[in-house]
């Protein structure tokens, strides 16, 4: 029977090796950092978007309703009202759920 192979000797800690390791874990904090900033910019930029939608929205019937004041122009401004300010009050609530 052919005697048994020496156990493989332990492991030795390279300084290079530790230095790569600490640098790569600093990157991967840094780069969860950076993704972390882009989802918060997207909120605020969706939330941003809300807004100017619902104001856009309420300006556009509100021009409607002037140019022709007939009571389907009057319901429609009406409703725009209503729908910008639900996407103001959600465009709210966005941004303050991004900043937290």
């Amino acid at each position: 029977m052919p005697p048994a192979p020496p156990p493989p000797p332990p492991p030795t800690t390279n300084p290079t090796t530790v230095v790569l390791a600490l640098d790569r874990t600093t990157m991967a904090k840094f780069r969860t950092q950076l993704a972390y900033d882009r989802t918060t910019l997207a909120s605020v930029r969706t939330a941003i978007t809300m807004v100017t939608f619902g104001c856009g929205t309420i300006g556009f019937f509100r021009n409607l309703r002037e140019r022709s004041p007939t009571p389907l122009a009057m319901h429609l401004h009406e409703s725009a009202i209503g729908f910008g300010a639900v996407l103001r009050v959600l465009s709210n609530v966005a941004a303050v759920l991004a900043a937290t």
